[in-house]
């Protein structure tokens, strides 16, 4: 994977940033922490602008953000519950497990995305919704 991330770096520079901070919001596998670290050390020995790396990490990050988000206003609530009713018990998630979980993020679904997505290093500090 490291091998991967640099190569790709190396050689679209930042648009390659902006791909793989895409990426990694999409593909959790794909680390930004190597990513950022990898490409500031690009743009601090000259071979890419410091500034066209923290924009193309911020638009590729928002990029991705924003993909989950549509894929979310797509499958609405009443889509979730009939995927659930139908095949719930091959995911292991049954309706009150859902209804727990909607009513968890109604309480605290504010300052979850506030502290999982704002903060830096808090990512994995609050709580997971009840499954």
């Amino acid at each position: 994977m490291f091998a991967f991330i640099t190569s790709l770096l190396a050689s679209m520079g930042s648009l390659g940033v902006a791909t793989l901070m895409l990426l990694e919001n999409v593909f959790p596998p794909i680390p930004s922490e190597v990513i950022m670290p990898f490409a500031g050390y690009l743009a601090a020995s000259g071979d890419l602008y410091f500034v066209s790396v923290v924009i193309a990490g911020t638009i590729g990050s928002v990029a991705g953000a924003f993909l989950w988000y549509w894929i979310g206003t797509l499958a609405s609530e009443t889509r979730l519950r009939e995927l659930i009713v139908r095949h719930g018990r091959w995911l292991t998630i049954s309706e009150q497990d859902l209804n727990r979980s909607l009513a968890w993020f109604r309480r605290n679904g504010g300052m979850a995305v506030f502290l999982g997505r704002m903060v830096p290093g808090s990512e994995r500090s609050y709580p997971s919704p009840p499954v």
